[in-house]
């Protein structure tokens, strides 16, 4: 093989393992020419220095660590915008009962007729069990007033 085709082979021997066919091959070659020979070495030497890492500098723990920000008490900032957030769904939930009311205003009016399966749905439920009905509004009203809270919470803590 000549010098040119024998440094073509470098990568392929590099990666191949280290008793294989092509890379005795080419280390011997390497090892009688002059040419391919450095270039080879400066090869093998850059392959040991980048399978070990660098070790980090002394202290660079601490360092990065007194850079980082004091954290801040997020849950006692959360619990006004839970409580709004509540108040919120306790709204809204107050709003779909007035919808599904027979007595409702006329502006609820379109509401009510997309609505007119659900609605049936419910009253039938609430004729059978009205206090699992009331469960199932409270419980997601409490879900809705937590998370939109939560979410507040932390647009105040993102935006100031």
């Amino acid at each position: 093989m000549s010098c040119r085709e024998i440094r073509l082979k470098f990568s392929e021997a590099l990666d191949a393992p280290r008793d294989s066919e092509d890379r005795l091959r080419i280390e011997a070659h390497c090892a009688a020419c002059a040419v391919c020979g450095p270039e080879w070495k400066s090869l093998l030497r850059l392959e040991t220095l980048m399978s070990e890492p660098p070790a980090p500098p002394a202290g660079l723990a601490d360092r990065v660590m007194a850079a980082l920000p004091a954290p801040t008490p997020a849950r006692r900032e959360i619990l006004p915008f839970a409580a709004a957030g509540l108040i919120a769904a306790g709204a809204l939930v107050a709003l779909q009962l007035a919808a599904v009311a027979s007595a409702t205003a006329p502006w609820l009016a379109p509401v009510r007729d997309l609505s007119a399966g659900l609605t049936e749905t419910v009253r039938a439920g609430a004729a059978s069990s009205p206090w699992e009905i009331t469960g199932w509004v409270l419980a997601g009203a409490a879900a809705v007033g937590a998370l939109s809270g939560a979410l507040l919470g932390r647009v105040k803590q993102v935006f100031g």
